[in-house]
C-alpha cells in the first residue's frame, strides 16, 4: 500500500501530526510509568514521598478519637468506617473530620473518588457538608463549609471545639 495513502488514512483518525521519531522504549520511565529524559522520577513525586508520613496505629485512634469527641460536642453520631461522613449531626449535617498530627504541610486532602462520593451522598440525602480539622501539632481545631483538600489557612480557626454548635443548627 501506498505510504502517502496510508497517512492519510492515519489523518481522518488522528487529528494531530503522529510523532514518531523522538519515542524511545528503551528511555527510562518515572514511579508513574511515564517516560522521562532524566531517568528519575518526577520532582512532584519526589516532594510528595518526601513528606510521606505513614498512618501508624496510634495515629489512626488520635483521628477515631477525635470523631468521637466531635460527635460527643455536637450532639451527633461518629459514623463508622467507609461511611460517606464520619460524624452526622442529626439528619442535616455531615462532617468530614481529619486530624493532623506530624505532617508538615498545613493542608488537608481527598482523594477524588472519596470527594465524590461525598457529593453524591449529601446530594441524595439533602444534607449540608462540612469539614473539620483538628490539628495536633499546635492543638488548634479548623471549619470550613463543604468538603474537599483545602489549605488551613482558609478554613476558619476554631477556639474550642464547643464553638462549633454555631454551625450546626
Amino acid at each position: 500500500m501506498n505510504s502517502f495513502l496510508v497517512s492519510q488514512q492515519i489523518k481522518r483518525f488522528v487529528p494531530f501530526p503522529v510523532v514518531t521519531d523522538a519515542y524511545n522504549p528503551d528511555e527510562p520511565r518515572d514511579a508513574g510509568g511515564r517516560w522521562t529524559g532524566e531517568g528519575g522520577e518526577t520532582s512532584r513525586a519526589e516532594r510528595a514521598r518526601a513528606s510521606y508520613k505513614p498512618a501508624t496505629a496510634k495515629v489512626q485512634r488520635t483521628a477515631e478519637a477525635n470523631e468521637h469527641k466531635l460527635a460527643m460536642a455536637l450532639g451527633g453520631s461518629a459514623q463508622a468506617d467507609n461511611s460517606a461522613f464520619d460524624v452526622m449531626v442529626g439528619e442535616k449535617h455531615g462532617i468530614e473530620v481529619k486530624t493532623i498530627v506530624r505532617g508538615k504541610n498545613d493542608k488537608i486532602t481527598m482523594h477524588p473518588e472519596s470527594l465524590q462520593r461525598k457529593i453524591e451522598f449529601a446530594a441524595s440525602n439533602k444534607i449540608e457538608a462540612h469539614t473539620v480539622v483538628f490539628d495536633h501539632r499546635n492543638s488548634k481545631i479548623y471549619y470550613r463549609e463543604g468538603v474537599g483538600s483545602f489549605r488551613l489557612k482558609y478554613m476558619k480557626e476554631i477556639n474550642k471545639i464547643g464553638d462549633l454548635r454555631d454551625y450546626f443548627k
